[in-house]
């Protein structure tokens, strides 16, 4: 039962017995108490509700302490990149020069090289304003020929080599101040068989000095001299 129940129910049985008093002093002859006093006891004849406590209990759950995740960046990719060539378009790689023509002419050097049977080969002896000092070794010489062509004058050559004991070899000297352009030598085998030959040649600048070419007819070969001051 509740505690309001129960204070409902004491109205009653107080309530009942103030009329059973009132009767009785009534029935008594005594005179009756004023109703209003009895109805003010009413109150305190009730008993007080007795307060109920609530115990409350709080449970405090400590929530675990969430480290921070730290975030990895991702590592830097180096990137190659390679040219790619167009399609249709192919690189030009430059090739060493063969010699069999005058657009492309060998260097002299000191090595000893090949000379097939009727072959000829060219070689770039000199450019511009040079003096030239040309040697040819050949093993066997005879049969062999050196012509040599001034610089955009492939029509005619201007010398050639002539022999001399001394050097055992075909020499062909000179050269021209204001010339611009290389100077060939062409070098001919006209042997049924191959040869073994070495080139070198020697050049001066005299650009800037006065210069004078000649024709020499040394026994029946024609040779071009230039000399220099």
């Amino acid at each position: 039962m509740t505690p309001n129940q129960k204070n409902i129910l004491v109205k009653l049985v107080v309530g009942n017995l103030i009329v059973y008093v009132v009767l009785a002093y009534w029935f008594l002859g005594l005179p009756v108490p004023q109703i209003s006093e009895l109805v003010a006891l009413i109150p305190t004849l009730a008993p007080k509700p007795t307060p109920t406590l609530i115990k409350v209990t709080t449970t405090v759950t400590r929530l675990p302490t969430l480290e921070p995740t730290p975030t990895q960046k991702p590592l830097p990719t180096s990137r190659v990149i390679r040219p790619t060539a167009k399609p249709g378009v192919q690189q030009a790689v430059p090739q060493a020069p063969s010699g069999t023509s005058p657009s492309s002419p060998m260097l002299p050097g000191d090595a000893w090289q090949t000379l097939g049977a009727g072959a000829q080969v060219w070689y770039r002896i000199g450019y511009g304003g040079v003096h030239m000092d040309v040697l040819l070794e050949a093993k066997p010489l005879e049969g062999v020929t050196m012509d040599v062509f001034a610089p955009n004058q492939l029509g005619q050559p201007i010398g050639r080599g002539t022999f001399q004991k001394a050097l055992g070899g075909l020499v062909w000297a000179g050269g021209h101040w204001n010339a611009d352009g290389s100077w060939l030598a062409r070098i001919h085998n006209s042997n049924p068989a191959s040869v073994q030959y070495k080139l070198s040649s020697n050049s001066k600048d005299i650009s800037n000095k006065t210069c004078e070419s000649y024709w020499e007819h040394i026994g029946t070969a024609p040779v071009y001299w230039t000399v220099c001051e």
